[in-house]
């Protein structure tokens, strides 16, 4: 008789508003993102070696991928329905 898989995620409400399923998918995703950039801050110890450069590079890396996320959320806020000319 096979077993059933018992999954680690909790049931998922029927009735979950948009809203509702936003929070309960990006928290995770955000919790996991931090915890990511931590772990890479762990390399500027004194058990690595890397030139200023390379720092920099690390560091404007991470700065495109948040201004890149933050034009995605920016452009659905101002997303407008209309059109008229500005003066």
């Amino acid at each position: 008789m096979a077993k059933k898989k018992v999954s680690s995620r909790p049931k998922i409400p029927d009735n979950e508003t948009k809203s509702e399923r936003f929070i309960r998918v990006v928290a995770p995703r955000v919790s996991k993102a931090v915890k990511a950039i931590d772990v890479i801050g762990f390399c500027a110890g004194s058990t690595y070696e890397y030139t200023p450069d390379q720092s920099v590079q690390i560091g404007n890396a991470l700065i495109k991928a948040v201004n890149d996320l933050r034009v995605k959320f920016d452009r659905k806020a101002n997303k407008q329905d209309s059109f008229n000319f500005k003066p």
